[in-house]
């Protein structure tokens, strides 16, 4: 399963004189035909119960993994180098899996719970990062720190969003899109639990259901806590949740991958096959 960037809802560039809201990060890159997708869905979808847990690993041996997992994805099925790529990504999978098992991830039993829980992840694992950011001017101002995450996300360093979303948390701990933002990270890290926790009072907080560009920011959040719900398994709730959000944002990238895996997960692959298409399956075509 391709890993990338959570959809990310926040502003845009502290150059602007008038704040911009960004509502919306989705990978842009043209999606594949239904044909090619097809012979991709078996690596693309992680099924199994039997996977690692993702919170206990460094970022960049994370990244290394799912760089590693997106170039076998990317490989065609008669391809001589896709048998040897996929015999590393198994025994990478496997030396994970016996490094940093997975347990039952537990669902904390409050937001503030949820952030303690994500501050003592980053202290633990990125103390440096955590201190040199609460000590950067972008740590006094909530606007500042969520431009940073922003950032630090399209860069691919999620635990130096965390770092700056838990600063624009504390400053402004009732801003909807913070904590948007704050569960796609979560998620991206492992933290799935947390993450659920987090988009649920996101989803309580919300304001306005629609976002600059057009995305309803009510897919956003459906986005994010659908891609948590697949990485617990919990592959109806998943559907569910990603249904909702290309009902509101149809050409969501991430929830079109996103269902792509899910539906492969339930053994729907061809239903599967046809999400990254540019029109939705219900869509009309000429």
């Amino acid at each position: 399963m391709k890993r990338s960037l959570p959809v990310l809802l926040t502003a845009c560039s502290t150059a602007l004189a008038v704040p911009v809201p960004f509502r919306a990060w989705s990978d842009a890159r043209p999606l594949p035909s239904e044909a090619s997708f097809a012979t991709k869905l078996p690596s693309f979808a992680a099924c199994g119960s039997a996977d690692f847990d993702r919170s206990k690993r460094s970022p960049d041996v994370l990244t290394g993994y799912d760089n590693l997992t997106k170039l076998v994805a990317s490989l065609k099925a008669d391809d001589p180098l896709r048998a040897t790529m996929e015999k590393t990504l198994e025994q990478t999978r496997g030396q994970l899996v016996k490094a940093a098992p997975a347990t039952a991830p537990t669902i904390p039993a409050s937001l503030a719970a949820a952030v303690g829980n994500a501050q003592t992840w980053l202290e633990k694992n990125e103390a440096r990062g955590w201190q040199a950011f609460t000590a950067s001017p972008d740590a006094k101002s909530a606007r500042n720190a969520s431009q940073a995450a922003l950032a630090a996300a399209m860069l691919g360093k999620p635990s130096g969003a965390l770092a700056a979303l838990l600063t624009a948390h504390k400053l402004d701990p009732h801003n909807p899109e913070t904590l948007a933002n704050l569960g796609g990270v979560l998620e991206t890290l492992g933290l799935l639990g947390e993450a659920l926790v987090v988009l649920d009072a996101a989803m309580k907080l919300a304001r306005s259901d629609v976002g600059a560009f057009g995305w309803s920011n009510t897919a956003t959040l459906n986005t994010n806590r659908g891609l948590a719900l697949a990485d617990l398994r919990r592959w109806n709730e998943a559907e569910g949740a990603l249904s909702s959000a290309l009902q509101g944002a149809p050409m969501l990238a991430e929830a079109r991958l996103g269902m792509a895996r899910v539906l492969t997960c339930q053994g729907k692959v061809s239903q599967a096959a046809r999400w990254p298409a540019p029109h939705p399956p219900s869509a009309a075509r000429c």
